[in-house]
């Protein structure tokens, strides 16, 4: 069984906001990285339809910019369980086909 990677970066995202900013909700955070409350919810419910300059702004906000790629690490590969290069070509189709 996997989890759908679109809901494991929300998942991280509203863990990283809460742990870092934990009196903010999702309007607060969404000021910090200058978009809409709107924009910033679609992330946290995993949206990759959302600009990736959102993301880097919420990345860089979180002190995690160097360690970016952490929002897209599925916990099924940290444990071994999802073959690693499968999730990388994924996530490098998904970047060059916002590229296009």
């Amino acid at each position: 069984m996997s989890i759908p990677i679109e809901i494991t970066i929300g998942q991280k995202l509203q863990a990283l906001r809460k742990s870092k900013y934990p009196n903010d909700t999702q309007s607060d955070f969404a000021a910090r990285i200058k978009t809409s409350s709107r924009t910033y919810s679609r992330m946290e419910a995993g949206d990759i339809n959302v600009s990736l300059k959102n993301y880097l702004n919420a990345a860089e906000i979180l002190n995690i910019s160097e360690r970016f790629e952490t929002l897209f690490d599925s916990p099924l590969a940290q444990a071994g369980t999802v073959d690693e290069e499968i999730v990388e070509s994924t996530f490098s189709d998904i970047f060059n086909r916002n590229e296009e």
